[in-house]
């Protein structure tokens, strides 16, 4: 992995966005430097396979340019990954390009208020810390919604990556995300992603906000060149940032997302047969293409390293010790 190059002066912050006006901020350094992180989310649990053999390409790739990249997990893609491709499960822990970080999606019930089937709003604090707590420390019912006896949550995948996913992925109420930050933090969690954010060092709920001046869905941008959307939106930027391309595994698979198809708008009990009926797998042409296109730009980076420097979040959590 390339080696970071830090500050050697310090700079002023611009404000924070979104989320983050009502609440006191620390004011901290950011980079003159223009870094790239590669955010791949996996979310595909129904082609388990597909999932396995396109995260593992994904870490082929980043090892063949020494380019870092951060996979995000939920606990139950994790558990997959270990009944099917325990020699990935390795891969993640051992790369030395990966860091995993941590997300959730439906069923959990606190993703936004459209899938509360618990009455969360309605929860006393204790009993809402209780019942969050509750959802990252064990599995969850894929059909229910609702937590069972076995170990799962973020909790699961600290114990068997063997550190504790640095950033956390959380789209929900203020409340619920107040909440959960304080359990992921005191789990061992640094960075929150929460949408777009400037430059590195505010915090949100204790946590960092992982830094994103330039978000780039890889998806919009089909048909199109690295070599020339990557400059123009860094032209745009100006001298300094973090662009963060971002990926979901279901991309290079099939036409929707699996959790998408079972769990948008719908209550449990969730019918699981949703996932097959509402998309399809996408044509060997059509994934070679979303392939390419995601390799140009781990290409592209590696090959401009003089310009960009390429992190994750292990970076990012070193980066942290000389604010």
């Amino acid at each position: 992995m390339k080696k970071l190059f830090f500050l050697l002066g310090l700079l002023t912050l611009t404000s924070c966005t979104q989320n983050t006006a009502e609440l006191p901020t620390e004011e901290a350094a950011s980079t003159s430097e223009r870094y790239v992180l590669f955010t791949v989310n996996t979310q595909e649990f129904i082609y388990s396979e597909e999932s396995a053999e396109t995260i593992n390409r994904i870490i082929d790739l980043h090892e063949e340019y020494d380019v870092p990249v951060d996979l995000y997990l939920t606990e139950d893609i994790l558990r997959t990954y270990e009944e099917m491709a325990p020699d990935l499960v390795e891969r993640l822990k051992t790369s030395p390009v990966v860091a995993v970080s941590y997300h959730s999606r439906p069923p959990v019930p606190y993703n936004s208020s459209a899938y509360d089937f618990l009455g969360l709003d309605q929860m006393s604090e204790d009993e809402l810390y209780a019942t969050l707590l509750d959802y990252q420390e064990h599995a969850t019912d894929a059909e229910t919604g609702e937590t069972t006896d076995q170990d799962g949550g973020y909790q699961h995948v600290k114990d068997v990556i063997g550190y504790a996913p640095v950033i956390v992925g959380i789209s929900a109420e203020k409340t619920i995300t107040e909440v959960l930050s304080k359990i992921y933090k005191d789990k061992g969690a640094e960075f929150i992603a929460h949408g777009k954010t400037d430059g590195l060092g505010k915090k949100l709920y204790g946590l960092f906000l992982r830094p994103e001046d330039i978000e780039v869905l890889l998806s919009e941008y089909a048909g199109q060149e690295a070599s020339t959307f990557i400059p123009a939106l860094w032209e745009e930027q100006g001298a300094s940032g973090f662009m963060d391309v971002k990926v979901h595994d279901n991309e290079f698979i099939a036409t929707k997302s699996a959790w998408g198809s079972i769990y948008s708008k719908q209550q449990p009990p969730y019918d699981l047969n949703r996932g097959e009926t509402k998309r399809e797998l996408l044509s060997a042409e059509e994934s070679e293409t979303f392939w390419d296109l995601y390799e140009s730009c781990v290409k592209y980076v590696s090959e401009h390293d003089s310009e960009y420097q390429a992190i994750n979040a292990l970076d990012l959590q070193e980066m942290t010790k000389t604010l």
